[in-house]
């Protein structure tokens, strides 16, 4: 394997050659995982509760959705809500939050 890193900046260098044209697809992706988590957050309360359950699946869904980008393939959104693992899920968001 020719790409291994060494420190953090040969990493990025890595993912950066890795990701050429599809930044755009990575930034929406990322939006798409923050975004309801910080609405949900506003709301006082029971914000928290749903942030805490919808945390591990965003959460385990963007690292499949980033992981299947790097690869090369083309994922589609769906990845980042569709998680079979439920007990992962939500065990990732309640340590978490």
């Amino acid at each position: 394997m020719e790409n291994q890193s060494k420190n953090g900046l040969d990493l990025i260098r890595i993912s950066a050659s890795k990701l050429k044209g599809a930044w755009g697809r990575v930034f929406l992706a990322s939006l798409i995982y923050i975004a309801p988590l910080v609405l949900f957050c506003l709301i006082p309360y029971a914000g928290w509760a749903i942030s805490v359950a919808l945390f591990g699946y965003l959460t385990l869904g963007y690292l499949n959705f980033m992981q299947q980008t790097l690869k090369g393939n083309n994922p589609s959104f769906k990845v980042l809500f569709v998680q079979p693992e439920y007990f992962p899920a939500i065990m990732l968001g309640i340590i978490m939050a």
